[in-house]
């Protein structure tokens, strides 16, 4: 029968394991979707990237000795590094895994098989203090242990001392031994999910990921929400996510240009604002967006026409603000659904060819080189929605418009200049009648 400590150290582990929801599977595609975003947009770099990869922020818990042997890219980076002492013996990572490695007993010898058990103990130990466990309970057991490892070899197993050493070897490997296990000390750690080669935690935690969410039954991804969290670079294929119904990466620092959200039949919320994308928008019409209610794309580098917003009956804001968009103002006709309506400071031509659907009561056309509309009450209507501008409601809705200028940009016109060839043939005819003026005067 196992001993007394042991079986209470099972049986908290097994309440702990109990205590956890179920994992499953997301199917492959939408796992490999999670982690070409991770890689593209620089998720080392991200502000949080908790439960993506096995390295993790210090935590004040314990992990088992199973679970340093079978992660060693999980090491704290320090001892990654630079290693660690036992005794006054400093030891690489490698071979500080051929200690963990050795089994029990191995050397026949009662000894060395407590002294190298102690050292693997302390190993763990000092493993699970770099990572941020609380050594109160454990660190007079620490320094005494490192004081007994000046006897040991670990790598040789030779002993340097006595036999008096062999009891003290077990009293402190029993201590280190419960506080690796949580049976003293902070307690264990939440089961761990075992990491694959590419350093990602393996199948069954992705909806644990940072900024993913899941259905339920976490057998779809559904949401990612990483704003404002450093992400660099650019922004991978969308598709292999068909139950993604919301997508928030804005106020970050992507460029490229935004994927194509072709078949995304639940996405429901686009939002990528605030960052450096370029390229044209999205084709949005007739590529199955039938739940798509929040579209915003503002303050990047995007170009190109507005595409057509055609048969998207659930959408309630559209803003495409503040990028160097070209064209005129897409058809709003049949989005019934639609409250806020944004496309200033682009560089917009022409004139609204209807009045705003009657939902709309939050709009701004200008700054654009837009012109009013001969119709008085297509005007009057857009003044009533950009009165409500979550951004200037500044009206005539026009007001704030420049008139279009060759070129089609939204600045004044420049003053019209002469190029060289004419300035200096304006400089040889003023040299000309400087000479005449000057002969004028001597006769």
């Amino acid at each position: 029968m196992l001993p007394g400590h042991i079986l209470r150290g099972v049986g908290a582990l097994l309440l702990a394991v109990c205590a956890m929801p179920a994992l499953a599977d997301i199917p492959a595609s939408q796992r490999s979707a999670l982690i070409a975003l991770y890689n593209s947009a620089n998720g080392d770099g991200w502000t949080q990237n908790a439960n993506w990869k096995a390295v993790q922020a210090p935590q004040d818990c314990t992990q088992q000795q199973s679970f340093w042997v079978g992660a060693p890219g999980g090491w704290p980076a320090a001892v990654a590094a630079g290693g660690m002492t036992l005794g006054m013996v400093s030891y690489t990572q490698a071979e500080l895994e051929q200690v963990l490695a050795v089994p029990p007993g191995a050397t026949g010898d009662s000894l060395k098989d407590n002294l190298v058990a102690l050292a693997q103990a302390l190993i763990v130990a000092k493993l699970n203090i770099e990572q941020g466990a609380d050594d109160t309970v454990v660190a007079t057991s620490v320094t005494e242990s490192d004081t007994l490892m000046g006897l040991l070899n670990p790598l040789s197993g030779d002993p340097l001392g006595d036999d008096a050493a062999e009891a003290d070897a077990i009293v402190l490997t029993l201590a280190l031994h419960d506080f690796n296990e949580g049976i003293q000390g902070p307690g264990l750690c939440p089961a761990p999910v075992v990491s694959t080669a590419d350093g990602f935690n393996a199948p069954g935690g992705e909806c644990a990921w940072f900024g993913v969410s899941c259905d339920a039954g976490g057998n779809n991804v559904t949401a990612i929400s990483l704003d404002g969290n450093n992400l660099i670079g650019t922004l991978p294929a969308l598709s292999a996510l068909p139950a993604l119904t919301l997508f928030h990466v804005q106020n970050n620092q992507l460029s490229g240009n935004i994927p194509s959200l072709s078949g995304m039949a639940a996405l429901s919320d686009f939002v990528v604002s605030h960052n450096q994308l370029s390229g044209n928008l999205p084709t949005l019409s007739g590529v199955g967006l039938d739940n798509l209610q929040y579209f915003g794309t503002r303050e990047n580098q995007l170009s190109g026409a507005i595409p057509s917003l055609a048969g998207l009956t659930k959408l309630a804001t559209f803003n495409v603000s503040s990028n160097k968009l070209t064209g005129v103002l897409p058809s709003l006709e049949g989005l019934d659904n639609l409250e806020a309506f944004y496309v200033f400071d682009n560089q917009l031509t022409g004139s609204p060819a209807a009045a705003p659907p009657a939902n709309v009561d939050r709009a701004q056309l200008c700054p654009n080189a837009l012109t009013p509309a001969a119709n008085a009450a297509i005007n009057t209507a857009w003044d009533a929605a950009v009165a409500n501008s979550d951004f200037d409601n500044t009206t005539p809705w026009s007001s704030t418009c420049v008139a279009p200028m060759a070129g089609g940009n939204n600045t004044a016109a420049s003053v019209p200049t002469l190029g060289e060839s004419a300035m200096a043939l304006l400089g040889l005819l003023l040299a000309g009648l400087g000479a005449v003026m000057a002969r004028r005067r001597k006769a």
